[in-house]
């Protein structure tokens, strides 16, 4: 109960310092890696055992280990059932998961990784260095897709990514991909929603499962999945017991949210911000709305990119929703200020993502709160202690000069501070493209929308 009150009130917490030093271990592990890595005459590298003391003594743990494999093997000869299960068990591991490495061999696993270049040629060039620098320290990098198929002819078979080794590269439709959690159609070149609800107990442990199967950490859907938020956060205010069932008047209501979540399997939201005939880009800019309502609070950022014949593109490029604290001791306009802070936070994560280095990236931040904008601009005034943290926390990521007031009818981000169904979610387009006045061609003017 505590992780999920804590959870809702995260950002209604009174930090002296976001920034978090290094301890005195981490200083050591450091060290050791930097000092003691080395590359041994076969290519391969050798890394040291970061241990926290060089005098480490491992137990000789043979006996304890001959013990237990006596203990099973006398229960193998009393439970032939387990013994059956335990075998298929373990040959479906060693058969689908594991196999034998011969000992002049060994391998490093690594995360997957996504990178996008401007042209055909430079991708093939990347997957040629980067294999070839691999190689060299005994690395074998593969698993490669591509929703080029050029690309895809230049890669050994081999080497390419499991799904497509049965397919023709020429004609077959490419798979559909998982990478980094997210669901990748490469053939479409789309993002997409993979819905698998499972049949979990109608209680709160069920709710909070069920939400946290919903992997989006763009925020995409971020309006829908706050709905099912909201249910859970009723029950925590209920003290709802873990495995108690849900009350009855919020039974429809979580029924209605299941069903209706199916719908994302029909979203579908274009990986590239811009089409392959946009051209050069001339000019960048972001764009942050933020929004709160009495229940909840969010966040919407969108790239704006205008190229030499003024031609614009905006595209959503990441969103919070979050619901309002279980005590209802904040106001409006203090919920507003929170959903600004989260705004300024944005500017310095989205420009170190995008990394258009090449580029000035004008910034706009949006809010429909006259008070949120006092605030802001206010130098002289001495706030209590919640506003003031909230004020130097926003001066510390954007100039007083880059916010605005925004209209709330032309605000997107009203969505994310709503309930709304996936149904609706898709039939609104100024959530996945920015309002209408972000849509007109030609870099934006420095005004007021109202």
């Amino acid at each position: 109960m505590q992780q999920v009150r804590q959870m809702f009130e995260m950002d209604f917490v009174e930090h002296v310092s976001t920034k978090k030093g290094y301890s005195v271990e981490d200083h050591r592990f450091i060290s050791i890696l930097s000092s003691k890595i080395v590359k041994r005459n076969d290519g391969h590298y050798e890394m040291p055992l970061p241990m926290c003391r060089e005098d480490v003594r491992f137990p000789n743990n043979r006996l304890a280990a001959v013990r237990r494999a006596l203990q099973l093997k006398r229960k193998f000869k009393r439970n032939s059932t387990f013994k059956e299960h335990y075998i298929a068990f373990m040959n479906g591991i060693l058969a689908g998961y594991a196999e034998k490495v011969p000992e002049s061999e060994y391998g490093v696993t690594d995360d997957d990784g996504l990178k996008s270049l401007p042209t055909i040629q430079q991708a093939i060039e990347l997957v040629k260095s980067s294999t070839e620098l691999c190689a060299s320290a005994g690395l074998v990098l593969h698993k490669w897709m591509s929703n080029k198929r050029a690309v895809l002819e230049a890669i050994p078979e081999e080497q390419r990514a499991k799904g497509l080794k049965t397919l023709d590269i020429k004609t077959d439709p490419l798979p559909i991909e998982r990478a980094l959690g997210v669901t990748l159609c490469v053939e479409a070149d789309t993002f997409q929603f993979r819905i698998v609800l499972k049949d979990c107990p109608l209680s709160r442990r069920g709710v909070l499962s069920t939400i946290s199967s919903l992997y989006d950490a763009l925020g995409f859907a971020a309006p829908v999945v706050f709905e099912g938020k909201i249910i859970l956060q009723e029950m925590c205010r209920e003290n709802v017991g873990w495995d108690e069932p849900i009350p009855s008047y919020l039974y429809s209501k979580w029924e209605k949210w299941r069903k209706e979540i199916v719908a994302l399997k029909q979203l579908q939201i274009q990986r590239c911000y811009k089409t392959s005939d946009f051209g050069e880009i001339q000019n960048v800019e972001l764009h942050y709305f933020s929004d709160a309502s009495e229940f909840a609070y969010g966040q919407c950022t969108y790239l704006r990119i205008i190229n030499r014949n003024n031609r614009c593109a905006c595209s959503l490029v990441i969103a919070k929703a979050r619901v309002a604290p279980l005590r209802r001791v904040y106001t409006i306009p203090r919920l507003e200020l929170s959903a600004a802070v989260i705004s300024a936070r944005m500017s310095k994560f989205v420009k170190e993502e995008l990394n258009y280095d090449h580029h000035k990236v004008n910034e706009f931040f949006w809010t429909d709160s006259q008070v949120v904008l006092g605030y802001i601009n206010n130098e002289a005034k001495r706030f209590h202690v919640f506003v003031a943290n909230r004020i130097q926390q926003i001066h510390e990521f954007s100039s007083c000069s880059d916010w605005y007031y925004v209209n709330s009818s032309s605000n997107p981000s009203d969505i994310a501070s709503r309930e709304v169904s996936a149904k609706k979610l898709m039939e609104t387009p100024s959530w996945f493209n920015g309002a209408e006045f972000l849509n007109q061609d030609g870099p934006f003017k420095n005004v007021q929308v109202s």
